[in-house]
């Protein structure tokens, strides 16, 4: 784990404070050693000893008595102290092995020279004088200094990288460091310093295992070392929860007095008139982290003056003989075993992290991948992982770790799917249609933008068509009215929705529907001609991909409904932006808000609607729609929601009442509940087993490691609690075990007893054919039998098996889209998005009341409109920026080609003028009108001898400079092949992977996998010089620099085979011949085939071995083969084909 902390000492006075306080009381009772290669080019080397003066001047930003930096003293941080960790397991294990104290620093410096690559100066060169530009400069000057125990005396291995603010920047002048770079990657540079660390202490013989927390992988231990034996040395922590209490508790106490004092006025203004700290959230429940670092820092006690022979007497004091006694025999065994037969990596984390996290994901960046990777398997070595990333995925954007990447199938799918979709599909459906006389059940007609996007969807001839409008435009009423148009014309339309409670919706309405997933499901083809997909912005790029597919093989056209604005779809992708941005299907928008039924209601939602989210706030706050819509900043936000909430649904009325957390929903539903039991519309409750999913994507559910002891599984809508994990599957409390990897769990999460009560409304998590339960469907408890089943209101009775309960008085955004309500309560505290904002409020029709701890702090703290990145926003990024950057350089050149005129205009009109003064001419203008023709003292055969000679000098002057353009295209072409090679020697020198095409013929790939694994077995043994000459080999071929040279020798070849075959003559007659050769070789290394007559030759030079009395064998090409020679397989270039073939070729 790695936290920075900035060290400011601006004025003189400042820096002398700091200086002395961390020299007296922590830096300068250790002695460090420099680090980085800054330092290094300072003459900083060696050892820090205590009170040394150059440590000194660098706390105050200076070096050798002057300004470190050309800045000088404006800076205001002087230093930056990078806290490197490590799971606590280690530091009680390094008390007994010191080879693991030994490997933490080995770690600790192998992650800050990681650290050093990404540092950076700003750069202010012209008109980046305002911007945030950065340069990476990759060097820093350090001091490193290694701790056994903290303030509390407790084992904790860390290492203060205490960084000077400076780096050297080109022309070997000092900057400010900047460290946005830094701080950007600090999820990845701590994960890389984990998994260091962890590999060396595998190697010396520990067990690494992983701890999870609420289901997601937190950390390692070394395995024998307790949770409680981690606790017991962690006072500090303890110390810090103690401390959080108790500022929640004064919290606590703050919110009762402003209840009682100025229940009218924000929290915040009132906090702020008492001088107080104006906290945003009095109601968390718990700390931020920023606020927990500050309470940390504030508490924490002073270190004491105390040898390493009496730390460590103070550590072990307070462990027990018999652990002591366990964790020596736990050195022993892991002695014993050593580095042979070590625990090592299975090799499958760039796998498993691929399909865990690209599930839900369409691109990220390739540090994000790393990391992600490393904290399930921290095992995993970080170089090779950075490898297969750049082998095994396709690069969209930016460069290095901080390039955003994805996988080649995202991106063929996204490519097909706005193919598919733009693809004509003959004559329109009813072009004719007539939706103008149409009328619903209750005698509504159609707005004018309803009939426009219909008569669009009816004219189009085109596979898709979208149809987007907000919420409450109508869109449920128009496809009503597609229905009954098509249906009179004997043309059958089905209905879809991703989610069962978007089916149930439309089936209230009339429209018989059925789930994407159970159309994808159905092998029979539909009779329908028109499919109509609502709620489509829930659906992912897969679900679209195969239902466009399933469509264009049953002949039907596709109509997507929905809106990008509301919330995201749980899948890869955001199908719908996919359609609406990047293809060019006829599309339609409903611009008119229906659902809100007062005209200033519905005026304020098209307002939160069209991204003014600040300004109807302001609206709320200065109460323009009065008292039906309000906004409320109580402390107690969560109570009040919840009071307002009960009221409502006292009056008759419908509503709904939104958060955003869980412990947000646990909390209000708690106070709905108390409230309704007191007025007697509960009655006694009986504990009930629930389970609160992980949410675990597919790949993460049959992951076998993902389970412990404790969890609980729900399989075929029965829960169960995992008694034990073993190699053959989960051991249930049922007795039975059930193997994630082939049996297939739904569900897996945390067991917890709720309280269930006739009168309560639970919200289904999860669909049961047997008791007819659909996901996120709401159901009203009638009574609890005496086994634990349900009975519910509508007469359905709810196994005791089935655990996926949650109470339904508060909702989230994600689960409430689709339905309305007559009044929506939203709970807001922090962390909201534009887009659950804009869901919530969204559903009220009559009043929408905000209840929050502070209007101005949620003004300030809004999250903004989430949207997912698609793979085709970056690769439409790279042109851009591709084509931004060319018209830079078109400018640039323009510019400097006009100087360069100007100035050669300038210069030949000053030697003009020289030469006129010194031979003494003048201007005549007859005479140079004279000699435009023949003179007359010149003879006709004298003046075609002029005329001759001047037009041979004018041709040979014409050829020399066809000849001086062709040198030096020749010489361009030279250089540019020595830069070429100069930078990939560079990588390979440098230790960086050279990036293989992104489209590879099965051959290609063949020999990158017979490459791998020699890699692999080189990194376990020493290679025999077979096998070292063989990965040598594999490695030259495999280079996407050797591809392209031998792909751009063969155009070159057959260029100039043309040229020569057109001059005739026996040359051209031999280049003829030739040119066929050279033509069918560039075809194939263009398709990553082998041509057919090396074929024939390789099996001539078969024969050829077999009887060596024939000799060598001269090739059709002009090589000549020796029998027995080991010439090693052929390794053909990759295969480029499909539509993206510019696209790998880089252009």
């Amino acid at each position: 784990m790695i936290k920075p902390f900035a060290l400011k000492g601006k004025s003189k006075g400042a820096a002398q404070h700091l200086t002395a306080h961390f020299q007296a009381d922590y830096y300068g009772q250790e002695i460090g050693e420099w680090g980085g290669k800054l330092a290094e080019e300072l003459g900083l080397k060696g050892k820090v000893e205590a009170g040394d003066k150059r440590f000194v001047q660098m706390l105050q930003g200076k070096h050798a008595g002057k300004p470190l930096t050309i800045r000088g003293e404006q800076t205001e941080r002087t230093a930056y102290d990078i806290n490197l960790t490590c799971p606590k397991s280690v530091s009680i294990m390094a008390e007994f092995d010191p080879r693991i104290k030994q490997a933490f620093r080995e770690a600790s410096r192998e992650a800050f020279g990681e650290l050093e690559k990404w540092a950076a100066r700003r750069v202010r060169d012209g008109g980046n004088h305002e911007t945030k530009n950065s340069r990476v400069t990759g060097n820093l000057a350090a001091a490193l200094f290694f701790h056994d125990t903290n303030r509390d005396i407790d084992p904790h291995l860390h290492c203060h990288c205490v960084v000077a603010n400076a780096t050297r920047g080109e022309g070997g002048r000092v900057y400010a460091l900047e460290t946005s770079e830094i701080f950007a990657q600090m999820t990845y540079l701590g994960r890389v310093q984990e998994s260091l660390l962890a590999r060396k202490v595998a190697a010396l013989g520990y067990r690494v295992e992983t701890i999870q927390e609420k289901g997601k992988v937190k950390t390692w231990r070394i395995g024998g070392v307790s949770a409680e034996m981690e606790t017991r040395f962690s006072r500090g922590s303890k110390r810090v929860e103690q401390e959080a209490q108790k500022e929640l508790a004064r919290r606590k106490a703050l919110l009762a007095v402003h209840a009682r004092e100025a229940p009218g006025m924000s929290v915040y203004d009132w906090l702020k008139a008492r001088g107080d700290c104006p906290w945003s959230d009095l109601s968390a429940q718990t700390l931020s982290v920023r606020e927990r670092d500050v309470v940390e820092r504030n508490t924490r006690p002073r270190k004491l003056e105390l040898t390493v022979e009496e730390r460590k007497e103070r550590v072990l004091e307070r462990m027990p003989p018999e652990v002591q006694y366990r964790l020596h025999e736990l050195v022993g065994h892991a002695s014993r075993i050593g580095p042979k037969f070590c625990q090592q990596s299975d090799g499958m984390a760039f796998e498993r992290t691929r399909d865990r996290l690209m599930e839900r994901k369409s691109e990220v960046s390739a540090a994000e991948f790393i990391a992600e990777a490393l904290r399930h398997d921290p095992l995993a070595d970080y170089r090779q992982l950075g490898r297969e990333v750049e082998s095994g995925m396709v690069r969209l954007h930016g460069e290095g770790l901080g390039a955003r990447i994805t996988t080649q199938a995202t991106m063929e799918r996204e490519a097909a799917s706005v193919q598919m979709a733009e693809a004509r599909m003959g004559p329109a459906l009813a072009p004719d249609a007539d939706f103008a006389s149409w009328r619903g059940v209750m005698g509504q007609k159609l707005g004018e933008d309803q009939k426009r996007a219909l008569e669009m969807v009816a004219r189009t001839d085109r596979m898709a068509a979208v149809i987007q409008g907000d919420a409450g435009t109508g869109k449920t009423t128009s496809m009503m009215a597609l229905r009954d148009v098509l249906a009179a014309r004997g043309l059958d339309v089905e209905f879809l929705s991703p989610q069962l409670s978007g089916v149930a919706a439309l089936k209230s309405d009339g429209l018989p529907a059925r789930t994407v997933a159970s159309f994808l499901q159905t092998k029979e083809p539909t009779s329908a001609k028109l499919l109509v997909v609502d709620e489509a912005g829930l659906i992912g790029s897969i679900d679209g991909y195969r239902l466009l597919g399933a469509a264009r093989a049953s002949g039907a056209r596709v109509l997507f409904v929905g809106d990008t604005k509301q919330n995201l779809p749980v899948a890869e992708g955001d199908f719908l932006r996919l359609l609406e941005v990047h293809s060019k299907i006829d599309r339609a928008r409903l611009s008119e808000i229906r659902r809100q039924r007062d005209p200033e209601v519905r005026a304020w939602v098209g307002m939160v609607a069209d991204g003014k989210v600040k300004e109807a706030l302001t609206a709320l706050r200065d109460g323009e729609l009065g008292e039906r819509g309000t906004i409320v900043e109580r402390g107690d936000y969560l109570e009040e929601a919840a009071r307002r909430y009960v009221n409502a649904i006292e009056k008759g009325g419908s509503a709904f009442c939104i958060a955003r957390t869980w412990d947000e929903l646990d909390q209000i539903s708690s106070s709905v509940r108390e409230g309704l039991r007191e007025r007697g519309k509960l009655g006694e409750g009986v504990e009930r087993m629930a389970l609160r999913s992980y949410g675990w994507t597919k790949a993460e559910l049959v992951d076998l490691s993902r389970y412990e002891a404790g969890m609980g599984v729900s399989v075929k809508g029965e829960t169960w609690e995992v008694e034990e994990v073993t190699k053959q599957g989960l051991v249930l409390s049922n007795g039975q075990t059930v193997d994630p990897r082939r049996s297939p769990v739904l569900i897996a999460g945390k067991l917890r007893q709720l309280d269930v009560a006739p009168g309560d409304e639970l919200l289904i998590r999860e669909s049961h054919r047997g008791a007819e339960l659909v996901n996120n469907e709401v159901v009203r408890v009638k009574e609890v039998l005496g086994d634990g089943s349900i009975k519910t209101a509508d007469g359905r009775l709810i196994p005791r098996e089935f655990a996926s309960l949650e109470y339904a008085y508060a909702r989230t955004a994600q689960s409430i889209q689709g339905p309305a309500a007559d009044r929506a309560i939203l709970a807001v505290g922090q962390g909201w998005s534009d887009n659950n904002f804009y869901v919530g409020v969204s559903r009220a029709r009559a009043s929408v009341e905000v209840v929050t701890p502070s209007a101005e702090a949620l003004a300030q703290s809004r999250g903004g409109w989430a949207q997912r990145n698609l793979a085709h926003d970056l690769l439409r990024q790279r042109q851009d920026s591709w084509h931004s950057r060319m018209k830079e350089v078109r400018r640039e050149m323009a510019g400097k080609l006009q100087e360069a005129a100007e100035y050669a205009k300038e210069k030949i009109a000053e030697v003009v003028t020289w030469a006129k003064e010194r031979m003494g001419i003048r201007e005549r203008p007859d005479l140079v009108a004279q000699f435009s023709e023949r003179p007359r003292a010149v003879s006709p055969e004298r003046w075609a001898e002029a005329q001759a000679r001047l037009a041979k000098r004018l041709a040979e002057r014409q050829q020399q400079r066809v000849e001086a353009k062709q040198r030096r295209i020749e010489e361009l072409k030279r250089k540019q092949e020595e830069r070429l090679k100069a930078r990939t020697e560079e990588k390979l020198d440098a230790g960086r992977p050279l990036a293989p095409p992104r489209f590879v013929g099965k051959l290609f790939k063949e020999a990158m996998a017979e490459r791998k694994a020699l890699e692999t077995t080189q990194g376990q043994r020493p290679l025999t010089e077979a096998e070292r000459k063989k990965l040598e080999r594999l490695q030259a071929n495999t280079s996407p620099v050797r591809w392209s040279q031998r792909v751009r020798h063969l155009e070159g070849r057959v260029a100039e085979l043309e040229r020569s075959a057109k001059r005739g003559g026996p040359d051209g007659e031999k280049a003829a011949k030739s040119l066929e050769t050279t033509r069918e070789e560039l075809q194939c290394a263009l398709k990553g085939e082998e041509p057919a007559w090396k074929v024939r030759q390789r099996e001539a030079d078969k024969l050829r071995q077999k009887s060596p009395g024939l000799g060598p064998v001269k090739t059709r090409g002009g090589y000549t083969m020796e029998p027995g020679r080991d010439y090693g397989p052929y390794i053909p270039p990759p295969t480029i084909d499909g539509p993206e073939r510019g696209m790998s070729m880089g252009l």
